[in-house]
């Protein structure tokens, strides 16, 4: 049967070592992760940008401040979580934390006690771009040999093959760096017809009140105050963040004017900058689930991984519990990026191992089939 156009268009095939879905922080971690390990590695992006949200995160990244205080983080992040995240999860983040932090190699000289944290670990940069910029920035710094293709719709997924746009890769492994959602599909659907399991949950989070240009409410556990209409403290600023949303009266206020707050006595001159909170959806802490190596786990075998598939970041579900605390979901992208990368990089090896000896093998026994029949006697 002759093939259509639409069946011959599809037939060009590209192929990879390791295809990673998303150029987040996450993705762009298990990208570097894996071309240090020399293997091929694409990057598709739905967005016409490399980035994704990672590059407007702007609170920090939080990390234990040496190996003594590393079972305080995992009982810090335990309890942000409210009873629901996933423990190894939980330990794998926290206790590669200091290592992560090392291996992206910035310089970040401000340290700051951020909420939901019972000391201050949370880094940042003291002057220069947004944070998460930064970050990201870094990252796409370190590729070499990586390619990255934005405006790529990905329309199927399995472990050994992506279909983007109409063209097929072949791959040794993929990653689900995917975040929450794209404009079309989300990177949750995808994995859950490949097979993934998928758990969700939504986060609320006190944001800006600003249409034009809604900006994560990152500054007030750090030198903020958040106040009613009537200048009075109405929650601790150090609280989970999701503990705030849930105090901040409805409907939202109108920012209020300096000389209010001074006139009673809450500020010593008018130099502070003032804006309304309200509460939005903020961050997903939803999806694929995963075991402490990125693996991605089966929705069909409870219990067993899908070989071939690993996911990190927004995408993925069980770390955070209840409530990601401040600073560990870029950390989340930088420690499961990496370790999805590298596991990525080292299954397509073993794969493609596989593959050479299985080849090598049947060419042996093709061989020995043509020219064994031929050969003289004695030697058979």
């Amino acid at each position: 049967k002759p093939r259509s156009m639409e069946e011959e268009k599809l037939e060009s095939v590209g192929c990879a070592d390791v295809v990673i879905l998303g150029s987040g922080l996450a993705g762009l971690a298990a990208a570097v992760a894996a071309e240090e390990l020399e293997r091929t590695v694409l990057v598709l992006e739905q967005a016409d940008e490399v980035g994704g949200s990672s590059s407007k995160a702007t609170c920090g990244i939080s990390a234990a401040v040496d190996e003594d205080d590393v079972e305080a983080f995992v009982a810090d992040t335990l309890w942000s979580g409210g009873g629901l995240s996933d423990e190894r999860l939980v330990r794998r983040l926290c206790g590669s934390s200091l290592d992560a932090m090392r291996w992206l190699g910035l310089q970040l000289g401000r340290v700051e006690w951020r909420s939901g944290h019972s000391r201050a670990r949370t880094r940042r940069n003291e002057t220069g771009p947004n944070f998460g910029a930064l970050v990201v920035n870094a990252m796409r710094a370190r590729l070499r040999t990586t390619k990255i293709v934005t405006g790529a719709t990905v329309q199927s997924v399995s472990p050994t093959r992506v279909r983007y746009n109409d063209r097929v890769i072949e791959a040794g492994a993929v990653v689900f760096a995917t975040g929450l959602a794209t404009a079309e599909t989300t990177g949750l659907d995808l994995c859950f017809d490949a097979g993934g399991a998928l758990a969700r949950v939504d986060k609320i989070h006190p944001t800006f009140d600003d249409e034009s240009d809604c900006k994560s409410f990152a500054t007030h556990e750090a030198w903020g105050l958040i106040v009613d209409a009537e200048g009075r403290k109405f929650v601790d600023e150090l609280s989970p963040r999701d503990v705030i949303a849930a105090k901040v009266p409805a409907p939202p206020l109108d920012a209020p004017l300096a000389e209010f707050y001074v006139a009673r006595g809450a500020l010593l001159d008018e130099s502070a900058s003032f804006a309304s909170v309200v509460p939005c959806v903020h961050y997903s802490i939803a999806g694929i689930v995963i075991d402490d190596q990125a693996r991605v786990l089966s929705r069909d075998s409870p219990g067993r991984t899908i070989p071939g598939l690993f996911a990190a970041g927004e995408c993925v579900a069980g770390l955070h519990g209840a409530h990601p605390l401040e600073g560990n979901s870029l950390l989340d992208c930088l420690v499961f990026g990496r370790l999805a990368g590298t596991n990525a990089a080292l299954h397509a090896f073993v794969a493609h191992a596989q593959l050479a000896r299985h080849t090598t093998s049947a060419c042996h026994r093709l061989l020995r089939s043509l020219f064994l029949p031929l050969a003289p006697t004695f030697l058979v």
